[in-house]
Order: C-alpha cells, then sequence, then structure tokens
C-alpha cells in the first residue's frame, strides 16, 4: 500500500502557479495547522544548533543574535554551558565517522 501511494505522489503533477483546491475549509486550515507547528519544530531545531555550533566553535567568529535565540526560548549563555555538541560540530562529525567505520 505504502509504495503505491509514494508512486502516486511521486508521480504527481501540482500547478503551483494556483491556489491548491481544498475539499472544505476545515481541511485548508488543518494544513495550515500542520505546516505551521512543522515550521516551528524545524525553525527551532534550526536556531538551537546554529547557535550551539556558533557559541562552541568560536574560530566561525559568529554570534548568533540573542533576540532571534530568546524568540526559540535558547540563549547565547545556555547554549554555550550545554555539553552537548552542534549535530554539525566537529566533534559530532568525528563521532559520526568513528561509529559509522566501526559498523
Amino acid at each position: 500500500m505504502l509504495r503505491r501511494r509514494a508512486a502516486r505522489i511521486y508521480d504527481e503533477q501540482l500547478d503551483l502557479s494556483r491556489p491548491i483546491p481544498w475539499e472544505s475549509e476545515e481541511e485548508r486550515q488543518a494544513a495550515i495547522a500542520f505546516f505551521n507547528a512543522a515550521f516551528r519544530a524545524l525553525a527551532g531545531a534550526y536556531a538551537e544548533h546554529l547557535g550551539r555550533l556558533f557559541v562552541h566553535e568560536r574560530d566561525l567568529d559568529f554570534a548568533p543574535p540573542e533576540l532571534l535565540l530568546r524568540l526559540f526560548g535558547h540563549s547565547r549563555r545556555s547554549l554555550a554551558m550545554s555539553d552537548h555538541p552542534s549535530a554539525v560540530s566537529v566533534l559530532s562529525a568525528e563521532a559520526g565517522s568513528t561509529a559509522s567505520a566501526s559498523s
């Protein structure tokens, strides 16, 4: 069933030059809520991981804007105190290459 659905989605041609035709206002509102939630989650993770990267990797010589961090519930201080490495740090990359080499 999932393969049929994936094939249908893959082959579907969307005309993005026109508004999406919704079956109902309720369907449209549900889609908006879904995509807004996904955007908030992705934007929050993006702010956290990039903020942590820039705070911990001083050679990048970049400081994330404090206001942006605060909008997502972080601060330079809290990210600096975290010993959790950024997902995109050198330490994480080395850990990943070590783990894949042992597999």
